[in-house]
């Protein structure tokens, strides 16, 4: 554990936690059937994380084929979670409207040898 690892992810979890926003990450493991040809979800596993509200993505991020213009990008806090969000199999369910956001990229934001946060780019 490096010498910032826990101040700096107790001060992201101090900030995300005055604004009182918090989201479900929600994974869905698949299990293909070769007798079928389809995927059926065989379990969810969830839980609830402290982010920041959704923010747009500036004009000279958008490229039009990694990010969109419909792109949000939230901030997700790390202290007291075990899990590691991936764009392969977890989604986002924020609270507002209940929409839920597929993952399409995780950037963490490091202080140490552990995250304090990640960058979420989400897509409806």
């Amino acid at each position: 554990m490096a010498l910032l690892d826990g101040p700096l992810s107790d001060a992201v979890d101090a900030v995300l936690g005055t604004l009182e926003q918090t989201a479900t990450i929600k994974r869905s493991l698949k299990d293909y059937s070769p007798n079928s040809g389809s995927f059926t979800i065989d379990t969810t596993t969830t839980a609830t994380v402290k982010v920041s509200p959704p923010s747009d993505f500036t004009e000279d991020q958008i490229d039009g084929v990694n990010i969109l213009s419909t792109d949000v990008k939230f901030i997700m806090a790390t202290k007291g979670i075990s899990l590691v969000p991936t764009p392969e199999d977890y989604e986002l369910v924020y609270p507002v409207g209940g929409t839920e956001y597929k993952i399409m990229s995780v950037e963490p934001i490091q202080g140490g040898d552990s995250p304090a946060a990640y960058i979420l780019q989400c897509r409806r």
